[in-house]
């Protein structure tokens, strides 16, 4: 790819790969230094380099439900409201809940670099989880526990930042898994943030769903796989 903007960059790599696709990609201002694609190891995998270039930009690329590729700007879920309730009564949704305690992937801070032969000098952002209501407070019981990204596609400190900050909004919260099944919502989709009550869990917190599975069947549930937002008192 030549120095490019990065929504014109992707949608070239796209339909390059495949000529009818349907896109829906978010317009920005950023740009995608000159990259060379398909050298890893002598194999190619078009929607990964597609991927890469869309987060060095601080956004996410996936395919939704009907098919169309969306570009969209990787939001903070603990900024955002609940757009679903699922408590319990008589009208409740969620079947079953389960919760995973883990601590090997999770952590509350991002250094991001930015290396490579374009980039002089080397560019660098460090952004941690200054949030005290959130599990993965950087102040709270992990203190500093920093994931490193590195990337060539990097090549200003604002651009660092900005990744930074996207990355970050997908590592909040991650020592706790919460998954549960429930009667079907066409509605939820990954991305949302709900609130979830369970009495035998002892739950009541506010999390993201990073994972639906929607069944085929019509008398089958949909399971939900998601991360702790923020603790409720």
């Amino acid at each position: 790819l030549p120095i490019s903007n990065l929504t014109t960059a992707l949608q070239g790599l796209l339909t390059s790969r495949w000529s009818g696709v349907e896109a829906d990609l978010q317009a920005t201002s950023q740009t995608v230094p000159k990259t060379t694609l398909g050298l890893r190891g002598g194999s190619s995998d078009p929607w990964k380099d597609a991927q890469q270039i869309a987060g060095a930009g601080g956004f996410d690329l996936f395919f939704n439900a009907e098919g169309v590729a969306v570009l969209s700007a990787v939001s903070d879920p603990g900024e955002q409201t609940a757009v679903e309730t699922y408590v319990e009564g008589d009208e409740a949704m969620v079947t079953e809940v389960q919760r995973r305690i883990s601590t090997d992937e999770t952590f509350n801070g991002v250094v991001v670099s930015g290396e490579g032969s374009r980039v002089k000098p080397p560019v660098r952002a460090t952004l941690f989880d200054e949030d005290n209501t959130s599990p993965t407070y950087r102040y709270g019981p992990f203190g500093d526990r920093p994931k490193f990204v590195s990337s060539s596609l990097v090549t200003s400190a604002s651009a660092a930042a900005v990744v930074a900050a996207a990355t970050l909004s997908k590592l909040k919260g991650a020592e706790e898994n919460v998954e549960w099944g429930q009667i079907c919502d066409p509605s939820l989709d990954a991305g949302d943030v709900v609130l979830v009550e369970n009495t035998g869990t002892r739950l009541l917190k506010v999390v993201v769903v990073d994972k639906l599975t929607i069944p085929l069947a019509a008398g089958q549930g949909m399971r939900a796989v998601a991360r702790t937002v923020r603790v409720l008192s």
